[in-house]
């Protein structure tokens, strides 16, 4: 028998502790509603610890579920698979598996922790002795470690298939097979080792959404930061709240009206959420008294940290003569994840999808003793099995006649957004950092600093044949330009984002030098540094990224320097072994407003990090204003 507690206001990093705490559990769920406010959640968070009971099934799995509850009459935690639709309905499951999860599985938690700002209530078969030691070696637990994270997820398929994908679905429109079709597409990694309670707790802190789950299932764990809720049932009332229409927050908050403006005023987004609101009616009808079923909202902007979305809330009373399985087992899988109609629509995803959904798109939840019971859409989630390391992250859209299909894909990314963030986490420049109305008065600035040093660069760049020049992250290309001046025969290739080399291109024109410049627009991580260069300079940009970062950069610049050709490493602030005040101080700061490393690297340090990769033959020589040189040859 459970017995109850209650236990004072939680410290402020108590639900940090307890993620990371969770993990010592065979199954473990924590529910995070978060200060959103939403007006049908009845807790703010709750965390289920350990398993005393476990159903776990993949056929007949709904009145498998209901002889559990029956039995038990407690708690469970858990999900409903996407793959269920293949008891409910006449479909079937064969596109690529990595997780192999059953249709559904629930547990019953030993301990259950009701989390509020006053105060955490617990229910649990453990003592009281036993609780409040559980809760004090939380309390006692050390807080979570951001990871230096720097994983490239892969996409399933190419930008080229997915359009012409979503060309055939839109084929399958025009002729009547379906009026709208939820497509989704797979990101994912393979190898990578990664701490799922830190990849969660930045995914939490950068969407603070609603419906957030962190779930550990035996080796498997759900990340999910999911602003949509599938369904709630509270007595006999039913609430369903369905999402189509997507806007990124905007910069400031007039961009923020007006992308909200937009959403509103989108035919496209309406009629995408009016067919799943009158789907999810119909689906709602099937087990609702007589005229119950009513739409509270239809088309609501709700504003969330990293997204504005358009959301419907249909409500039905429900039937007595039925019992909350049947509702779920009727309105199961959710219309805003399927289409319309549904079943030719989920006919069709199996169709074009190359990934088996699995947990995504599934419905996460609670089910209380009473049969009461909220479950959300399981979508902008990461799944990780640390057996394999394995990650995948799914993302997709609402298809209909009117869509766009460059749209629907840059309309994927923006959801991918805040996942492909936690997982690539070592640079943390800001979208608005790359943003033109940054990277402008910011390269401006970088080229009256660099006026400071370019006389003095140049000269001890130029001691010996420049040759073929690379400028990696050189700002407007102002120490190449000075080099060119010395060195006659030099030629230069300046590498940057495209807001940065429009400065450069207007600071470089009036200059002797500018017909031996080339210019190549792009991220550094991306863009090919070409082959059998003499030189690279490499400036600005070491304090920037993470040492793995900064690994795969020291890789490619090995990779494409010809033998004895030369690597320059510029402003590293350095004089005797040590960062240099007053002279680095601004940028110093720099780095720690807009990076995650926040930190300068010693001689010592660099040198290292050079020699792992066959660099050797190392210079130093000092310019002004506490800054510095390293010269490394590839040996």
């Amino acid at each position: 028998m459970r017995c109850k507690y209650t236990y004072p206001k939680p410290s402020p990093n108590f639900l940090n502790k307890l993620v990371e705490f969770s993990k010592r559990y065979t199954y473990s769920s924590i529910l995070i509603s978060g200060d959103n406010h939403d007006k049908y959640s009845k807790f703010n968070t709750i965390a289920a610890l350990g398993s005393k009971e476990i159903i776990s099934s993949s056929f007949n799995s709904f009145k498998k579920l209901l002889s559990f509850h029956n039995h038990h009459k407690d708690w469970m935690f858990g999900f409903l698979s996407y793959d269920i639709k293949n008891e409910i309905e006449d479909l079937r499951s064969e596109n690529i598996d990595q997780f192999n999860f059953p249709n559904l599985e629930f547990f019953i938690p030993e301990t259950i922790l009701f989390i509020s700002d006053e105060d955490i209530k617990v229910e649990s078969f453990l003592s009281e002795n036993e609780v409040s030691g559980l809760l004090e070696e939380i309390n006692n637990f050390k807080i979570i470690q951001k990871e230096d994270l720097d994983i490239e997820l892969n996409f399933r398929e190419t930008k080229k298939e997915f359009l012409k994908k979503i060309e055939r679905i839109k084929k399958h429109i025009q002729l009547g097979d379906i009026y709208e079709m939820n497509y989704c597409q797979e990101l994912f990694s393979k190898g990578n080792d990664i701490n799922p309670s830190s990849v969660f707790w930045e995914l939490h802190l950068k969407s603070n959404a609603p419906f957030s789950v962190f779930s550990k299932m035996r080796n498997k764990y759900l990340l999910c930061s999911s602003p949509e809720r599938f369904l709630q049932k509270s007595e006999n009332k039913i609430v369903s709240q369905p999402i189509k229409g997507t806007r990124k927050r905007g910069k400031n908050n007039q961009e923020d009206q007006e992308l909200i403006f937009d959403l509103q005023q989108s035919e496209k987004d309406r009629s995408e959420n009016i067919m799943i609101a009158d789907l999810v009616r119909n689906d709602l009808s099937r087990t609702a008294e007589k005229s119950s079923v009513k739409a509270e909202e239809l088309c609501k902007i709700y504003t969330f940290d990293r997204v504005h979305q358009m959301i419907s809330t249909i409500s039905s009373n429900l039937d007595e003569k039925y019992n909350f399985v049947d509702v779920l087992e009727s309105t199961f899988p959710m219309g805003s994840m399927t289409g319309a109609p549904k079943i030719k629509s989920m006919e069709l995803i199996e169709k074009y999808e190359t990934t088996k959904r699995s947990l995504f798109s599934s419905a996460y939840g609670y089910i209380t003793p009473n049969t009461d019971f909220d479950f959300n859409v399981v979508i902008r989630s990461i799944l990780y099995d640390e057996i394999n390391n394995y990650i995948s992250v799914m993302v997709g859209g609402a298809i209909t006649i009117n869509s766009d299909p460059k749209s629907e894909y840059e309309e994927c990314l923006i959801k991918a957004e805040a996942m492909i963030d936690v997982l690539k986490n070592g640079r943390a420049l800001s979208e608005e950092t790359d943003a033109p109305e940054f990277r402008e008065p910011f390269t401006y600035a970088m080229h009256e600093r660099s006026k400071f040093y370019s006389k003095a660069l140049a000269k001890f760049v130029t001691r010996k044949p420049v040759g073929r020049l690379v400028d990696v992250g050189g700002g407007p290309g102002s120490y190449s330009a000075e080099i060119l001046k010395y060195d006659k025969s030099a030629k230069a290739i300046l590498i940057d984002r495209p807001a940065s080399l429009k400065v450069a291109k207007t600071i470089l024109k009036t200059s002797k030098t500018f017909n031996r410049f080339s210019f190549v627009a792009g991220d550094i991580f991306k863009v090919d540094f070409g082959e059998e260069v003499d030189t690279l300079l490499y400036s600005n940009i070491l304090h920037i990224y993470n040492k793995s970062q900064n690994s795969k950069i020291f890789k490619k610049i090995f990779k494409s320097l010809k033998p004895g050709g030369r690597l320059i490493l510029v402003d590293l602030f350095l004089k005797n072994n040590r960062t240099e005040p007053p002279g680095a101080a601004m940028f110093s700061l720099t780095m720690l407003l807009f990076t995650t490393t926040g930190r300068t690297y010693t001689f010592q340090e660099t040198e290292n990090l050079l020699k792992s990769f066959g660099f050797g033959k190392f210079k130093r020589s000092e310019l002004s204003q506490g800054s510095s040189i390293i010269e490394a040859v590839k040996i």
